[in-house]
């Protein structure tokens, strides 16, 4: 264990003087140096004075989300659906609790199953996807420029689905990791990595090809969390590494992290996206909301791995 907790208080460490690195990078290139212009820059022409409704916008987004509309529909799709069934596996899961011999006449039926299926079906067939189809539409949009690659996130997309159905049908049938969180076998796993690099390679291209100098808020976090999660997914995967308490303690890095590096910036990001635009309003101190990036972005990899 001593061993297993110095490799992942390591990693984090490295990670966080990375993001440290990263930090002095977007004060050396004026990231901090915002005026009202920077807040505002998810409006359209009216600025932000109502709500941002009539669909006009300071640039052309008609091709951007062109461009960006099929892996979008794709993932949105592929969400509703997960949504849906992981939804009834959590409606029978709650069911049993009532009455346990209910469907108990096979294994995959059985409660222990049911929730765990819920669980997984929900946390990276909903919630993922839908928060990866929400990056693929903002990102272009605060970054002004199209997506590029966009075939890539539709290769990721069946890569995804193909391993969290795999993964379901596997678990259902006994096949599994025994880890919460963790439950797909980790061979399937490894698909959902591979999948998370098909979306994180157009979203950094796309990045990298901005027309606009400062990198809206919800960009850092989008950004973030993309390059997070393959990372997170394939060192808590690894076979052959962790038994024992080591294994437990790599779980529940794992399930902490995921929460709070993957799941919570997609959201975080979204909401800075989306809130300002309805209500017609930008964002208060907008300073403030960059400094709570940072200040995640460098604290929460280390405080999950004390837990």
């Amino acid at each position: 264990m001593p061993i297993t907790m110095g490799l992942l208080l390591a990693l984090s460490f490295v990670v966080s003087l990375l993001a440290l690195g990263f930090l002095i990078w977007a004060i050396a290139t004026k990231q901090f140096a915002l005026d009202r212009a920077h807040a505002a820059t998810v409006f359209g022409k009216q600025g932000a004075d109502g709500p941002d409704t009539d669909g006009t916008h300071l640039f052309d987004t008609t091709g951007i989300d062109r461009v960006s509309a099929r892996p979008v529909k794709l993932l949105i799709l592929g969400a509703i659906f997960w949504l849906v069934v992981g939804s009834t596996f959590g409606v029978i899961a709650s069911l049993k609790l009532h009455w346990p011999d209910w469907l108990n006449q096979a294994a995959p039926l059985t409660f222990g199953r049911m929730r765990a299926l819920h669980l997984n079906l929900v946390a990276y067939g909903w919630l993922s996807q839908i928060g990866i189809a929400c990056m693929f539409w903002i990102l272009p949009r605060i970054f002004r420029t199209p997506l590029r690659a966009p075939k890539l996130p539709v290769i990721g997309f069946w890569l995804w689905n193909t391993a969290v159905f795999l993964g379901a049908a596997a678990f259902a049938h006994g096949w599994t990791d025994g880890e919460e969180w963790l439950e797909f076998p980790w061979q399937l796993d490894m698909l959902l990595v591979l999948a998370g690099v098909f979306f994180v390679v157009p979203l950094v291209k796309t990045a990298r090809a901005r027309e606009v100098d400062h990198i809206y808020v919800t960009g850092w976090y989008f950004l973030a969390a993309m390059v997070w999660f393959p990372c997170l997914f394939f060192i808590a995967n690894l076979p052959g590494i962790h038994y024992g308490v080591e294994e437990a303690t790599v779980n529940w890095w794992f399930a902490h992290n995921v929460l709070g590096l993957w799941l919570t910036p997609m959201g975080v990001g979204t909401a800075y996206y989306f809130i300002p635009k309805i209500i017609g309003k930008p964002i208060y101190s907008y300073s403030l909301s960059l400094i709570g990036f940072w200040g995640w972005l460098c604290s929460t990899a280390r405080l999950a791995s004390t837990t």
